[in-house]
């Protein structure tokens, strides 16, 4: 019986080194999932999906009506938004972009901040004007929802974030969806020079400055699809190309671009020549 339990005792001693084994063993080949990441960027850049600087989901005018909407925007690259939420502006872009850029390089997550210290990193001053303006970008992107496509088939709606108070700071949570404005990485997003862009009016400045960044200009931009793409196809072009000179002028001002001309396409269309830098 003695010599029956120490074979036992060494049989289940075997047992258990061995379990301990494969269990070591399987803590070290398992890896858990990597969360879905923003993409890397420099200190000094922006970047966003082509079809958010190509389109006009964010209105380039100066009054601004909080009308909700549910629109289609068609960008200029072969991309669609599909929109539901609070007509947004360049200002609302303006903060979504400081967000993302805040979690480069890291999983979708808090951002903590005192609301003066953002409103400088905008290039605004601290004063209660833009305190107030920042929390209002922030509700306005709270409620939006959207889908980037190609093929009106695919895709999902998504937010953009969550938004609270602790203490004296400010904590907003970007969502895990908002990777999705980066679906191939980098691939379909341009870079944006955030020192250029604060000297800049939110309007129609950032977005032809946006537009600019995201297309190779090596052909005349004409003033059907400029209107078109910045969401003013329905006001007099006379207007409106007024406004796309005045903002070229002042790009070119800042040496952002090298230069421009009126010039006409193949097909005899009246638009921009860019030389960009």
């Amino acid at each position: 019986m003695t010599a029956l339990n120490t074979l036992d005792t060494e049989d289940l001693a075997s047992h258990i080194c061995r379990l301990q084994c494969l269990r070591e063993a399987e803590q070290h080949d398992y890896q858990a999932p990597e969360e879905p990441t923003l993409p890397k960027l420099s200190e000094g850049s922006y970047a966003i999906h082509n079809a958010m600087n190509c389109s006009g989901l964010f209105s380039t005018s100066q009054d601004k009506v909080r009308t909700h909407l549910r629109a289609v925007f068609q960008a200029t690259n072969g991309f669609s938004v599909t929109y539901a939420g609070p007509r947004l502006y360049q200002d609302d872009k303006a903060v979504l972009l400081e967000l993302i850029h805040r979690r480069r390089g890291k999983y979708a997550g808090e951002i903590v901040f005192a609301p003066s210290t953002f409103c400088k990193s905008l290039g605004w001053s601290d004063s209660k004007h833009n305190i107030k303006r920042l929390r209002e970008s922030l509700d306005q992107l709270v409620e939006a929802t959207l889908k980037i496509e190609r093929n009106p088939a695919n895709g999902s709606k998504f937010n953009f974030m969550r938004f609270s108070y602790r203490d004296d700071r400010w904590v907003v949570t970007l969502t895990e969806d908002v990777v999705r404005l980066y679906p191939t990485g980098l691939k379909n997003a341009s870079f944006l020079d955030i020192e250029e862009r604060k000297q800049l009016t939110p309007g129609m400045q950032t977005w032809l400055y946006d537009y600019i960044r995201s297309n190779d200009c090596r052909i005349v931009l004409t003033y059907a699809n400029l209107r078109e793409a910045c969401g003013r196809g329905d006001q007099e072009p006379k207007t409106v190309v007024e406004y796309f000179k005045a903002a070229l002028k002042k790009l070119q001002t800042l040496g952002i671009i090298r230069g421009y001309k009126f010039a006409k396409n193949a097909q005899g269309q009246p638009g921009i020549w860019v030389d960009k830098k």
